[in-house]
């Protein structure tokens, strides 16, 4: 543990926290200025699976660099490394914020350099916002690993739960807010002032850290396996791809499925053969380790799906718009940043499957009850189901970062943040994935004998009028028990990730 004074502990975990919160919020800033994005770029409505990559390319750059942003923490200057990857977020967002820049307004310059008028016509593309939106994750990604890995190193193995949970209660934050702050800034300015917002908001956090977290050089010298780092981000950017395509075409999945498995595994037979890979496989012979990892994947899956089909079934069955979908997804997160917060607090007084594990009994149990709604469900019922929901997501983040951490080696703490991080966004990633696809033909099935009703001849307007109403009841009969389905197998998961947690104990360290 770092030796330096309470206020500047403080201040660091500050300046961490908010530099996950927009880390995190980039992930989904922007999806309400999607529209106004294609807009300036004069794309159609046709070109929205193109303009899609925005959010898409973030999410896989974001994800790719998680386990080697760790490793790279624990080999070189901890501190220098996060300062490295926030000045990428910075520089990411900048280019990002010049989207279409006007050159007119600086004069003659335009018009005089071939160079810059090449660069002019290139950001004046999606593919510039797609590419600068990659470069953004890139460093925003190995934001997380790095400050699990720093709080570590700042607070000992009793004192950790509380700060792991103001960490995971900042990301949850970031990510919920991140569509309603995009929709005020473009509201009050335009979209690219989102990120160039992040620059005055990065120099601060890059104030704070250099002058809070010591500059430290870590015991672990050695060659940095630059084969395993493109091996491995080859295969996680590859399976990940992999699932967005499967609900599309099955010969794309298998494809890109195929190189990332065998990605990963020329990794895995090369790491056994060297002293020091990129991600060091001697992390995965603890068995609580793996068992945290699991638990993390199993608990991303579960969350985004609970995250995405409420949104869907207040604009169908509840017969609602964005707004109220919006809503009832603010009373699920909104429980979430401050139950994140009290599972730290259990974490540091209790041992975590005695608490943990009833949890994600209850969280199975609410997902049962909110599985049965239906379009006439109200509250009070609604909002305490859904609260009582994110509470349950929200006591479970400490939790599970403090069993990776605790149980894996000191000089490793980094590695062990970035996988375990990695480890819940590849389960949210590939649980959108499998929902989408596996529910699009879950529907079908369920309309496959509802025909749409047309006009007979010599029928009457009141009986046409009642097959018309007899046909939405039955669509909106198959929506429920669709969006029912969806909400069994997040309950699924939190059943299944009792099984794990049973071979979790905090370690002290």
């Amino acid at each position: 543990m770092y030796q330096i004074s309470r206020k500047n502990r403080f201040l660091a975990l500050f300046s961490l926290s908010l530099g996950i919160f927009f880390a995190a919020d980039d992930q989904t800033v922007v999806v309400t200025v999607l529209p106004e994005i294609m807009k300036d770029l004069s794309l159609n409505v046709t070109d929205i699976d193109k303009a899609a990559w925005t959010i898409t390319g973030y999410l896989l750059g974001y994800v790719s660099i998680m386990p080697i942003s760790g490793r790279l923490s624990d080999m070189f200057n901890r501190r220098n490394v996060y300062l490295i990857a926030i000045t990428l977020f910075m520089v990411g967002s900048i280019g990002t914020g010049i989207t279409n820049l006007n050159f007119e307004q600086i004069g003659y310059l335009a018009d005089e350099s071939v160079i810059l008028s090449k660069f002019t016509r290139l950001t004046e593309t999606i593919e510039w916002v797609i590419a600068t939106r990659i470069f953004q994750a890139i460093g925003a990604g190995a934001l997380i690993p790095i400050s699990i890995a720093l709080v570590g190193d700042l607070f000992s193995t009793d004192d950790r739960g509380i700060p792991y949970g103001i960490i995971g209660a900042s990301a949850e934050a970031g990510a919920v807010l991140g569509p309603i702050w995009g929709a005020v800034i473009d509201s009050v300015w335009q979209w690219k002032a989102i990120f160039w917002l992040n620059v005055p908001i990065g120099l601060i956090i890059v104030i704070f850290v250099y002058l809070t977290v010591p500059n430290k050089t870590t015991s672990l010298k050695h060659k940095l396996d630059l084969t395993g780092a493109t091996l491995v981000s080859v295969g996680i950017i590859s399976i990940t791809y992999a699932f967005s395509k499967v609900s599309n075409s099955n010969l794309m999945f298998l494809m890109w499925g195929l190189i990332g498995t065998i990605s990963l595994l020329t990794f895995y037979f090369k790491s056994k053969n060297i002293e020091h890979s990129i991600i060091p496989l001697e992390i995965f012979r603890n068995r609580a380790f793996v068992a945290a990892n699991l638990v993390h994947f199993l608990y991303g899956t579960s969350l985004i799906i609970v995250m995405v089909t409420i949104p869907l079934m207040a604009n169908t069955v509840l017969s609602g718009d964005s707004l109220k979908g919006g809503l009832m997804l603010t009373r699920l997160t909104i429980a979430i940043v401050p139950s994140a917060i009290v599972g730290g607090y259990l974490s540091k007084k209790y041992e975590l499957r005695l608490f943990c594990i009833p949890s994600l009994l209850v969280g199975a149990f609410t997902l049962f009850l909110i599985s049965r709604w239906d379009s006439t469900i109200s509250d009070p019922y609604m909002s305490i189901q859904l609260i009582l929901c994110g509470t349950v997501f929200g006591i479970l983040i400490a939790p599970i970062t403090v069993a990776a951490i605790d149980n894996s080696q000191k000089e490793l703490r980094g590695s062990a943040a970035g996988i375990i991080t990695a480890s819940r966004f590849l389960g949210m990633t590939i649980g959108i994935a499998g929902l989408s696809a596996w529910g699009a033909g879950r529907f079908q099935n369920l309309a496959s004998g509802i025909s749409l009703p047309i006009p007979r001849s010599g029928e009457s307007s009141l009986d046409f009028l009642q097959r018309t109403q007899n046909f939405e009841l039955e669509l909106l009969s198959a929506g429920t028990e669709l969006f029912s389905n969806f909400f069994l197998i997040a309950a699924a998961m939190c059943i299944l990730a009792i099984f794990p947690f049973l071979f979790i104990k905090r370690k002290k360290s």
